[in-house]
């Protein structure tokens, strides 16, 4: 670890967190995407369950086939959540590969 002009420790740069930089620039498309189709199925499916159940037709089938749709707003919420994952793994991984080598 080096150190700045007045002897304070600096942390040293991962030229990985480069890479995860470049990554999340490149792939912010599809994660806007993710998150909004997060968001009008989460919102569409609260306004359809309180118009059902404000109509009195909240009966067993019907609920069970509105929260079914609740599957899209998980898996697109696990694709936004899986790709900051995979880059703290990266991240991380080189970290604890470059102490092991130090």
């Amino acid at each position: 670890m080096g150190s700045d002009k007045s002897g304070n420790p600096t942390p040293q740069y991962n030229p990985r967190v480069g890479d995860v930089r470049e990554l999340v620039i490149v792939f912010k498309p599809e994660r806007t995407v993710y998150l909004a189709v997060t968001a009008v199925s989460a919102l569409t499916l609260l306004i359809t369950a309180a118009v059902v159940i404000y109509h009195n037709h909240a009966d067993p089938t019907t609920l069970t086939l509105l929260f079914g749709s609740s599957g899209l707003i998980g898996y697109s919420a696990n694709r936004v959540l899986r790709m900051w994952s995979d880059a703290m793994r990266y991240v991380m991984t080189s970290s604890t590969v470059g102490a092991k080598n130090e």
